[in-house]
C-alpha cells in the first residue's frame, strides 16, 4: 500500500516540482531522483486536499456530498451560508501551497509546524466553534476527518520521523533571521498571530453563524506562522514563495470582502488593512537589503528609483483620471501634483543623505529607508480616498469647498489607515530627515543653500499645521483627541490659497536645495576657488533672504483680513 500510495503521489505531481526546483537551483534530472519519504507524501497529500477545496468553492454541494455521509443539517442550506462557507474555504485552500512547498523542497522544519499548526492552532479552533458557535457536528466531523485525521496518521505511520517535531520545530525557531527584512518578517508574523486570535475571540459566539468568520480569521494564524518559519530560514529561495503567500492572503481578503459580501466584517477590514501595509513593507525592505545593504546601490540612488516607481504609479493613476467623477477629478490633480513633489524632494533628501553617512551612519540609514516607505503608503491610501470620494481631517480644504460631503470616510479602518500614513510622512519621516540634515550637514557655503530649503520645507509644513489641519483626530470616534488649528484659516478660498502658499514653498525649497547641491558638487569637481568670492557669498545670502521673504508675504496677504485691523 505504501509503494503504491509513494509511486502515484509521484506521478500525479511530477510537473509541480519542475516550477521550485528552478526557485531552488536543483536540477530536474536531481529533483526527478530525489525520492520522497512517507512523511514527505503525507504531506503532499494534505496539501493537495487543501487545494481541491477550491472545487467546493465553485460547487458548494461537493462539501455537501461529504456531510451526507456524516448526518445531519447541510451547511450550505442557504444563500447566505454558501456566502461564508465560501469565504472559509478560500480562505483554508491556498495553505495546501505551503504544505506542498515543504514536501517538495524537503524542508522538513516547514512540514513539522504544518502538522503542529493543525493540531495545536486549528483543532481547538475547530472544537470552540462547534461548541460556541453554532457549527453542525457533522460539518466538523468532516472538517476534523480533513484536517486532523492526516496529520494524526502521518504521526501514526511515520513514529521515528513524528517523534522529533517538538526538537525540529523548536530548534527551527530559535535561529535568529539572516537579514533585516526577514527581521521585520519576524515582527510582522509575531503581530499577526497576536491579532489573528483576538478579532477571532470578539467574533466566536456571537450567534449561530459566527463560526465563519471566526473560523476563517483563525485560519489567518497559519500564514503568519509560516511568515515567523520562513524569517528564520536561511534558503534565499524561499523569498519568492513567501511574497506569493503574502499575496494570496490580500487576494483571499478581498475576495471575501468585495465578492462574497463581508465587507462589513471590521475585523477583515482590519486584517486588509495589515496585510497590505506589512507585505508592502516586506517587499521594499527586502529590496533594500538586496540593493542598500549589499552595497549595490547608494541612498541617492535608492531614493531615486523610488521616486521614479512613485511617479510612473502617480501618472497611472492620472491616466485613469478620465473615468473619476468631477469632484475627485479636482483632488486627484493635486494628488498627482503632491506626488511629483514628493519625488522630487525626497530624492534630493536621499542624496543628501549620503553626505552625512559618514557622520551618522546609523541616522542615515533609518530616513534613508522610512521617508520613501511613507511616502508609498501615504500616496497609496491618498489615491483610495481620491478615488472614493473620501474625506479626511488632514484635507479641511476638501469639505470646506464642498469636495467632500463628510470630514470622515465613514470606515474606521480607513480613516485610522490614512491618519497613520498622514502622521507618518508628514509629522515623522520629512520631520526627521529635516532634522538629521540640519543637524548633520557640513556646513559649507554652497550646503547651506541646501539647509535653507530644508528649513523652508521644514516650516511651511509647521504652518500647515497650525493654519488649516491642527492635529486632528485620527478616526470619528476621536482617537486621540484633536487640537484645533492654532492660527486659523476659516472659508474656503483661504484654506484654498494655503495650499497654493504651501505648494510654492516646497517649491522654492526644493530649488534651493538643487541649487545647493549643484553647486557643492561643481565646486568638489574644480576646486574651491570660487567658494571664496565675496560676490558669491553675496549671492548667497541673496537668495537666502529673498527666500524668506517670498515665504512671509504671501501669509502675510492670507491674514491680512482676520487679524489685520
Amino acid at each position: 500500500f505504501v509503494h503504491f500510495y509513494r509511486k502515484s503521489s509521484l506521478t500525479f505531481l511530477c510537473h509541480v516540482t519542475l516550477f521550485w526546483s528552478a526557485n531552488n537551483g536543483v536540477s530536474q534530472e536531481t529533483m526527478a531522483k530525489k525520492e520522497f519519504t512517507l512523511y514527505e507524501i503525507f504531506a503532499i497529500t494534505g496539501g493537495a486536499i487543501y487545494i481541491s477545496l477550491y472545487a467546493a468553492v465553485v460547487n458548494p454541494k461537493l462539501f455537501v456530498f461529504l456531510q451526507s455521509f456524516a448526518g445531519g443539517n447541510s451547511l450550505v442550506d442557504s444563500e447566505q451560508n454558501i456566502g461564508g462557507f465560501r469565504s472559509l474555504l478560500t480562505m483554508v485552500a491556498p495553505i495546501g501551497f505551503i504544505y506542498i512547498f515543504g514536501a517538495f523542497n524537503h524542508l522538513k522544519s516547514l512540514i513539522d509546524l504544518t502538522i503542529a499548526w493543525r493540531l495545536l492552532w486549528v483543532g481547538p479552533w475547530l472544537y470552540i466553534n462547534t461548541k460556541t458557535s453554532g457549527l453542525e457536528q457533522s460539518a466538523a466531523n468532516v472538517i476534523a476527518a480533513l484536517d486532523l485525521g492526516i496529520p494524526i496518521l502521518a504521526i501514526i505511520l511515520n513514529w521515528s520521523t513524528a517523534i522529533g517535531i517538538p526538537s525540529r520545530v523548536i530548534q527551527h525557531f530559535q535561529q535568529p533571521p539572516v537579514s533585516f527584512s526577514r527581521q521585520l518578517l519576524l515582527w510582522i508574523g509575531r503581530l499577526g498571530i497576536f491579532l489573528v486570535p483576538f478579532i477571532a475571540f470578539r467574533v466566536v459566539g456571537k450567534n449561530n453563524q459566527s463560526y465563519v468568520q471566526s473560523f476563517y480569521i483563525s485560519v489567518m494564524g497559519c500564514y503568519y506562522l509560516f511568515y515567523d518559519w520562513f524569517a528564520r530560514c536561511a534558503d534565499r529561495s524561499v523569498v519568492v514563495f513567501t511574497g506569493f503567500m503574502e499575496l494570496v492572503l490580500i487576494i483571499n481578503l478581498l475576495v471575501i470582502m468585495f465578492v462574497y459580501g463581508e465587507y462589513h466584517q471590521l475585523g477583515l477590514q482590519a486584517m486588509l488593512a495589515y496585510a497590505c501595509i506589512t507585505t508592502l513593507m516586506h517587499f521594499y525592505t527586502f529590496a533594500w537589503d538586496v540593493l542598500v545593504l549589499q552595497g549595490k546601490w547608494t541612498y541617492g540612488w535608492w531614493a531615486l528609483n523610488m521616486m521614479g516607481l512613485l511617479s510612473i504609479l502617480s501618472l497611472i493613476f492620472a491616466l485613469f483620471m478620465p473615468l473619476y467623477s468631477d469632484l475627485s477629478k479636482i483632488k486627484a490633480t493635486g494628488k498627482h501634483r503632491q506626488d511629483l513633489i514628493f519625488a522630487a524632494f525626497v530624492s534630493l533628501v536621499g542624496i543628501l543623505l549620503e553626505e552625512i553617512k559618514g557622520r551618522a551612519p546609523k541616522l542615515a540609514a533609518v530616513n534613508a529607508w522610512l521617508l520613501p516607505f511613507s511616502v508609498f503608503w501615504y500616496s497609496s491610501m491618498s489615491n483610495l480616498m481620491v478615488i472614493n470620494n473620501w474625506g479626511s481631517p488632514f484635507h479641511p480644504s476638501w469639505l470646506a469647498n464642498q469636495l467632500v460631503s463628510a470630514l470622515f470616510s465613514g470606515h474606521f479602518i480607513v480613516d485610522l489607515t490614512f491618519s497613520l500614513g498622514t502622521v507618518l510622512v508628514t509629522g515623522v519621516a520629512t520631520t526627521l530627515a529635516a532634522v538629521t540634515l540640519l543637524l548633520y550637514l557640513q556646513p559649507t557655503r554652497w550646503l547651506w543653500l541646501c539647509s535653507n530649503g530644508l528649513l523652508l520645507v521644514a516650516v511651511s509644513a509647521f504652518w500647515m499645521i497650525l493654519a488649516t489641519s491642527g492635529v486632528p483626530s485620527l478616526t470619528i470616534y476621536e482617537i486621540p483627541p484633536a487640537i484645533p488649528a492654532i492660527i486659523p484659516l476659516h472659508t474656503g478660498p483661504q484654506l484654498l490659497g494655503a495650499i497654493e502658499t504651501h505648494v510654492r514653498d516646497l517649491l522654492m525649497g526644493i530649488v534651493s536645495i538643487l541649487t545647493g547641491l549643484f553647486l557643492h558638487n561643481y565646486a568638489k569637481l574644480h576646486g574651491d576657488v570660487k567658494e571664496k568670492d565675496k560676490i558669491i557669498s553675496g549671492a548667497v545670502f541673496f537668495i537666502v533672504t529673498m527666500s524668506w521673504f517670498l515665504f512671509v508675504t504671501p501669509k502675510v496677504y492670507l491674514y491680512q483680513d482676520i487679524y489685520l485691523i
